[in-house]
């Protein structure tokens, strides 16, 4: 949880309080793939759609993202997507919105 990025230090130092992301109570998140389904092919490039399960914040629910797989050179698969904080059971801030965006990007080396 402590890799969270924002472009902002400052932000970034807030989300893992404890009104947020909680990083001294829950350490790390995770998602369960449960299902995908290819939507179109461009050259090296898939996209499609990622259902699973998200646990965070100690909460666990089911989301749906967005993904590229690059199967170039380096693949590459990038799952996007927006959540609501207040499902996860986080205060947040009167500041700031409810809903954000997930990125999480993949990259391996081809063996």
């Amino acid at each position: 949880m402590e890799s969270v990025f924002s472009d902002s230090k400052k932000r970034d130092k807030h989300l893992l309080e404890a009104d947020f992301l909680d990083v001294e109570k829950f350490k790390q998140a995770t998602f369960t793939m449960s299902q995908y389904e290819a939507k179109e092919q461009k050259g090296d490039k898939i996209f499609g759609v990622v259902k699973g399960v998200l646990s965070l914040h100690g909460v666990d629910k089911e989301v749906e993202l967005q993904s590229e797989l690059n199967a170039g050179e380096r693949p590459t698969l990038s799952l996007s997507g927006k959540i609501n904080i207040k499902d996860f059971g986080m205060q947040g801030s009167s500041m700031n919105s409810d809903i954000v965006e997930i990125k999480i990007q993949t990259t391996w080396d081809k063996v």
